[in-house]
């Protein structure tokens, strides 16, 4: 089960943070130790999963899951934001937030993944957001 999902930068400030536990995870200090800098490592009893694309790190901490299949959950999760955004940075999730953790919370309930239909979600995502622009219209 995926208990955190983190998108930060390389100074470990909070882009998108999407909890699905009561658990306080601190990812500061997670990364201050030397495990931190391979691409999976144990802290604190919870396996932490990072892969970084542009200089955003994103980090699942998940308990009992494979972390191939969570690297899996990671590069499904960069590319959907990425085709939304064309092309993925960290100002896209400063001023587009709303639509990144719509995104998130349509691939993931509960810490399990839900849908991973990548044109499905992007579809979604764009009407949703376009009736919501016209309503303010």
């Amino acid at each position: 089960m995926i208990n955190t999902i983190f998108l930060c930068n390389p100074e470990g400030e909070y882009r998108i943070k999407r909890s699905f536990t009561l658990e306080k995870i601190d990812l500061r200090s997670a990364f201050k130790t030397k495990l931190a800098l391979r691409n999976f490592f144990r802290f604190e009893g919870k396996l932490y999963v990072v892969k970084t694309y542009k200089l955003i790190k994103i980090v699942f901490v998940v308990e009992n899951e494979n972390p191939f299949i969570t690297f899996y959950y990671i590069d499904s999760l960069f590319q959907l934001l990425n085709a939304y955004f064309s092309g993925f940075s960290e100002s896209n999730l400063i001023y587009n937030y709303e639509e990144a953790y719509y995104m998130l919370d349509s691939m993931f309930l509960d810490g399990k993944l839900i849908q991973n239909n990548r044109e499905l979600i992007l579809d979604n995502t764009k009407a949703f957001f376009r009736r919501k622009r016209a309503q303010k219209s």
